[in-house]
C-alpha cells in the first residue's frame, strides 16, 4: 500500500468560496497547472512549467503504462519510465519495449528497478528521444518484463492514443513549440528564445512538534505519522473540540500539533470509511496565560488552482518526518492508484499548499509517478 509523504484534496466545490479556505492572487509564479487527458493519455504541468505525461493502458487496464518527464529549464531534456506491474517477486528483472511489434531500439534492454510494486526503466538522454520520436506515429508499445533466466514473467500493452496531442500540450506549456527542442513540431528557433521558467513561492515553514495525547484509559498515546492509528478517544482535548460521535472514527486518534509561540493545531476525525478518513483541523493560541477558544484552520491556495476540499477538512493527513508538513492523501480507490495528493506548510497565520498532485483515472499509476500541478519551496 502506498503512503506516500505528499497532499490531498476533494468534494466539488471552488476552493475561494469555501469557509476555512483563502485564495491569494496568481503571481507569475504561482499560477497552478490543470491536468488535461487526450485519449488514453494525461498530462499536467506546475507553476514552473515542469510536465508529466502519462501514456496508460485501454479500458483501465493497471499492468503498466509510461511517464514522459521534462523540466521547464530551456536545456532539460525528457525523462522516459517505463513501468510494469510485477505479479511476483524478481529478482534481476529485465525489461525491453516493442513498438508495433519491433523492438524499440535494436535489441536493446535494460535492467529494471524493483519500486514495489512495479518494476520500474527511466531513460534519457538520446534514448529517450529516440523512442519518443518513435511514439510519433506509432500505434502500439508493448512492454515485457523477464526474469534472470530469460523467461516472461509480464507483459503491458500501453495505448498511444492521444499521445502526440499530450506531448504538444506539453511543448506549448514550456514555450518549446517551434523550437529545436520540441518534441512534437520541431523548428528552427533557438532553444535560447524559451524564457526562464518562474521561481518558486517560498514559504517559511513553523516546525510542527506531534504532542501525545490521553488516551481513554488516562495512558499517553504515541506521536503518530500517517497514517494516523491509535486506540480509544482522547480526553484532553478543548472542551471546544468535542469528538465526533460517529462510530466510524473509532480508533481514529485525534492530533495535536505545537507551533511556536504557543500555538497548537488540533486533528479531529469527523469521519472514515473503508481507504479515506476526514479530520478537521483547528488552532488554539495562548493570550494572557490562557488558551484560547478553537479557531477553524486556514489553508490558503493559488486562485488558479481550483480544489474539490471542503472547509477545514484534510482527507488521509499525516505528519511528516520533520514536522515541516502537514499531509493529505485523498484516495480514489482503496488501491490508491488515483486521486489526490497534497502537502502544506504553516507559516506561522495560515497553512499554505506547497506540493499539489491528482491523478483522476485508475489506471494503476503509483502516486510518485502523477502529474504534479503546483510547486512552492520550504524554508
Amino acid at each position: 500500500m502506498w503512503w506516500p509523504q505528499r497532499l490531498l484534496v476533494g468534494a466539488v466545490l471552488i476552493a475561494g468560496c469555501v469557509p476555512g479556505w483563502a485564495v491569494h492572487p496568481a503571481n507569475a509564479d504561482d499560477s497552478a497547472g490543470q491536468l488535461k487527458a487526450f485519449k488514453d493519455w494525461v498530462v499536467g504541468c506546475d507553476n514552473l512549467r515542469r510536465c508529466t505525461a502519462l501514456g496508460l493502458m485501454k479500458d483501465g487496464g493497471s499492468d503498466g503504462y509510461i511517464v514522459v518527464q521534462r523540466d521547464g529549464l530551456a536545456d532539460a531534456g525528457p525523462r522516459l519510465t517505463f513501468s510494469v506491474l510485477t505479479q511476483s517477486p524478481l529478482k534481476s528483472p529485465v525489461l525491453s519495449v516493442s513498438i508495433d511489434g519491433k523492438p524499440a531500439r535494436g535489441d536493446l534492454h535494460w535492467p529494471a528497478k524493483v519500486v514495489d510494486p512495479y518494476a520500474k526503466v527511466t531513460l534519457g538522454g538520446s534514448d529517450a528521444a529516440s523512442i519518443i520520436e518513435r511514439l510519433k506515429s506509432a500505434k502500439g508499445l508493448t512492454l515485457n518484463l523477464k526474469d534472470a533466466q530469460g523467461s516472461e514473467t509480464d507483459t503491458a500493452s500501453v495505448s498511444l492514443a492521444g499521445s502526440v496531442a499530450a506531448l504538444l500540450y506539453m511543448d506549448d506549456q514550456q514555450f518549446r513549440a517551434g523550437t529545436e527542442t520540441a518534441l512534437v513540431k520541431k523548428g528552427t528557433t533557438a532553444a535560447s528564445s524559451i524564457p526562464m521558467p518562474p521561481a518558486a513561492p517560498v514559504i517559511e515553514a513553523q516546525i510542527m512538534t506531534e504532542l501525545p495525547l490521553k488516551s481513554a484509559k488516562g495512558s499517553q498515546a504515541q506521536a503518530q505519522t500517517a497514517p494516523i492509528e491509535a486506540a480509544g478517544r482522547d480526553l484532553d482535548l478543548p472542551d471546544a473540540l468535542t469528538l465526533n460521535r460517529d462510530e466510524s472514527c473509532e480508533g481514529y486518534a485525534s492530533m495535536a500539533l505545537q507551533m511556536p509561540g504557543g500555538k497548537i493545531v488540533w486533528g479531529v476525525c469527523e469521519s472514515a470509511a473503508a481507504y479515506n478518513f476526514d479530520y478537521s483541523f483547528w488552532i488554539t493560541r495562548q493570550r494572557d496565560g490562557k488558551t484560547t477558544t478553537p479557531d477553524p484552520a486556514t489553508f490558503t491556495v493559488p486562485a488558479s488552482l481550483q480544489l474539490d476540499q471542503m472547509s477545514n477538512l484534510l482527507t488521509n493527513p499525516g505528519l511528516s518526518r520533520d514536522g515541516r508538513l502537514l499531509t493529505a492523501f485523498e484516495k480514489g480507490r482503496g488501491l490508491g492508484d488515483c486521486g489526490t495528493l497534497s502537502e502544506w506548510a504553516f507559516d506561522g497565520s495560515a497553512f499554505r499548499l506547497v506540493s499539489y498532485a491528482t491523478m483522476t483515472a485508475c489506471n494503476g499509476v503509483s502516486p510518485d509517478d502523477w502529474p504534479v500541478l503546483y510547486t512552492a519551496r520550504v524554508k
